[in-house]
């Protein structure tokens, strides 16, 4: 009998133990680069190149906004072109802090992070 209530103690401890540290995760603010540019109204407008690993594409900007994402280079393999489906969410997003391709998680990644090196070009052009 102690030993089942000393167990269904713990239980319950280790249950509210987790809860409080998943509230904490799910509820800390979050930094994007999209929060960092603002939505990216200190980018210009042109257009401007970005690579990681072995992505490499272009970043179209108009009036503050991505207009479009152009994949110059990236792998054959269908985990790859699975990926490219995280340009779609970036521009419908206008942000940085997309859901990545599950099964393409490396790559989809790589584009975002290619992205956002574009985006700091585009920012430092604009700060000069």
């Amino acid at each position: 009998m102690k030993y089942a209530i000393s167990a269904s103690l713990f239980l319950v401890s280790a249950v509210v133990i987790i809860g409080v540290i998943f509230n904490w995760q799910a509820s800390r603010p979050r930094e994007s680069a999209n929060e960092l540019l603002g939505a990216f109204p200190n980018v210009v407008d042109g257009v401007f190149a970005g690579s990681e690993g072995y992505i490499s594409l272009e970043v179209v900007v108009s009036s503050g906004k991505i207009t479009e994402i152009r994949i110059l280079k990236n792998r054959s393999d269908r985990y790859a072109i699975r990926a490219e489906e995280t340009v779609d969410r970036i521009l419908e997003a206008q942000s940085l802090d997309v859901d990545l391709v599950t099964g393409a998680t490396a790559t989809s990644e790589s584009i975002v992070a290619a992205v956002e090196n574009a985006l700091d070009v585009a920012s430092s052009v604009a700060k000069e």
